[in-house]
């Protein structure tokens, strides 16, 4: 772990206040490409995390949502983490008080959402070579989150391919920033 990942996992910290590290119910919603179970969903689960991360279809963005808002509906969820296309699903489903932890944001491709809520958090690579970082910067300043909500990641590694999962400190940036609401 370098230095500058460790000042950023101490923003991570400043940024989301944990005020116990219990098990915490998520649901992952996938990137447009990515497969059910993957490496990150598998990463979380494997740290005790319950994991919530439907089948959602390729082709049909609002049929997507539906599917995802049905199951974060069914379950008493604390987070919902997204990669890519999942952040566009994300955006579009009533979430409530859960947080959000937005991987690699591909947000502005599908939907109808342009902003997300306070206390959301941002991940993103400037190595990412398909959805340009200036993506991120856009929608944390339209969406008028403190400049410490998105957190550069994957410094030479893009978050989210398998091979990044459980690396220094980008598999484990989800755990850092999960905040356990009390029931």
């Amino acid at each position: 772990m370098t230095q500058n990942d460790y000042l950023a996992g101490r923003r991570a910290w400043q940024t989301f206040p944990i005020d116990e590290m219990l098990p915490t119910r998520i649901l992952f919603l996938h990137g447009l490409t990515s497969v059910r179970g993957g490496a990150n969903p598998t990463f979380l689960k494997d740290h005790d995390q319950t994991v919530f991360n439907p089948k959602h279809p390729e082709e049909e963005f609002e049929e997507a949502v539906q599917i995802a808002q049905e199951e974060f509906d069914k379950h008493k969820l604390h987070v919902v983490v997204e990669s890519s296309r999942g952040v566009a699903v994300a955006m579009n489903i009533k979430s409530g008080d859960a947080r959000l932890v937005l991987h690699c944001p591909a947000w502005n491709q599908w939907g109808s959402a342009r902003t997300v809520k306070p206390g959301t958090v941002i991940l993103h690579s400037r190595a990412d070579d398909v959805l340009p970082f200036g993506d991120s910067e856009e929608l944390d300043r339209t969406s008028g989150l403190p400049a410490s909500a998105l957190i550069e990641v994957g410094k030479g590694l893009p978050l989210g391919r398998p091979e990044a999962a459980g690396k220094d400190v980008e598999g484990v940036w989800p755990l850092l920033m999960l905040q356990r609401r009390k029931d």
